[in-house]
């Protein structure tokens, strides 16, 4: 960097930490803002094309398959709300490790929509393929657990660890469930609970975030 200030012919200026943190926090807004558009733009472009699919008697297995996608897309959109509320006004600077974080879990986040078969029509893991969008978003969610374990235990309250952890294996049993199990009605009812549980978790980390400053 001395290189560059030599070449734009002037001494570099001091570190300017309050600077620093507003561009952080406008990185983040702007994360937050792109996603939430691909998670809004997502459910604007399927809802009309499965809303003509609606027959009856219905095909209880496509049903359950599809509505259990659907909750996976909300509940990210719900998470991803929630883990970004209130991070422009913490206190104390958006290091390295923040933005990191924050780029990851917008990333895998993506890839989950996408997975789910919400992007692109045909693209992503289709009805054929049976469990395996339900392997990839669970994924998502224990890599988006163990990662803010790992940068954010040390700093955290316990009730938000905990929290995590409960989460995280909660995906842990949804994956090795869509691994090992058949497509049936029987199976995404349980996965519908394991999803019910998420949910419960997410509640559980809204009111934490609702009233203390955690990241």
């Amino acid at each position: 960097m001395r290189n560059l200030w030599n070449l734009l012919g002037q001494s570099a200026p001091e570190r300017n930490a309050e600077r620093r943190t507003a561009f952080a926090k406008a990185l983040e807004r702007l994360l937050l803002v792109s996603t939430s558009g691909a998670f809004f733009f997502a459910l604007a472009r399927s809802i009309p094309v499965h809303a003509q699919e609606l027959t009856w008697p219905p095909n209880w297995i496509y049903t359950l398959d599809l509505f259990l996608r659907y909750l996976c897309l909300v509940w990210f959109l719900a998470y991803f709300f929630v883990s970004s509320v209130h991070n422009d006004k913490l206190k104390g600077s958006r290091d390295a490790k923040d933005l990191g974080f924050d780029a990851l879990q917008s990333i895998a986040v993506l890839a989950a929509t996408y997975a789910l078969g919400f992007v692109l029509p045909d693209r992503g893991f289709a009805f054929k393929d049976g469990l395996y969008p339900f392997v990839f978003s669970n994924a998502v969610v224990l890599l988006i657990c163990l990662t803010s374990l790992w940068l954010f235990a040390d700093t955290q309250n316990l009730g938000l660890n905990r929290v995590r952890w409960f989460a995280a294996a909660v995906a842990l049993v949804a994956i090795a469930v869509s691994l090992c199990a058949l497509h049936s009605v029987l199976i995404l009812g349980f996965l519908l609970f394991l999803q019910f549980l998420l949910w419960l978790a997410w509640w559980a980390y809204f009111r934490i975030r609702l009233d203390i400053d955690v990241s």
